[in-house]
């Protein structure tokens, strides 16, 4: 369902920005990335009660970083695992990254460009992630995504 929702955005990407240049109140972009979140990767799951924390910037409705259910307080967000060993490579710090010890907690997709930073656009190829509030960029073909209580 990441996936699904990771090429929804990059096949829209041109659309969207284009219209979000138009736009002047600069949310119309993380607002569009919100509802889709909400829509394409938790109405997926069928399970009304799980309500994950919000897709990068989240909405800018005033009240909330949702769209729909506004009040909802996240219960689940989504942690990123090596998809061998316990190790993950950080492509923006150079490092590896133990997942036993720190978890990955995944806030949107993103690029890397030749500059040595990410950028969020196409083709979404990375993820970036948060340990211990700390940026780490993670190559989607290293990981695999699970659902965990939120913390």
């Amino acid at each position: 369902m990441l996936i699904d929702f990771r090429d929804f955005i990059a096949k829209n990407w041109e659309f969207i920005t284009a219209l979000d240049a138009q736009d002047e109140s600069d949310a119309l972009l993380i607002d569009w990335l919100q509802a889709n979140w909400e829509i394409i990767v938790e109405q997926q799951l069928k399970n009304p009660k799980i309500i994950f924390e919000f897709y990068g910037d989240g909405a800018d409705n005033g009240r909330s970083s949702r769209i729909q259910q506004s009040e909802a307080i996240p219960t689940h967000e989504v942690v990123c695992l090596p998809k061998n060993g316990t190790g993950i490579f950080d492509y923006l710090n150079k490092v590896e990254h133990n997942v036993d010890t720190n978890a990955l907690v995944f806030d949107r997709f993103v690029t890397m460009r030749s500059d040595g930073w990410y950028y969020e656009e196409p083709p979404f190829d990375k993820g970036l992630c948060y340990a211990n509030n700390k940026e780490v960029i993670v190559n989607l073909d290293e990981i695999k995504f699970q659902l965990a209580p939120h913390c």
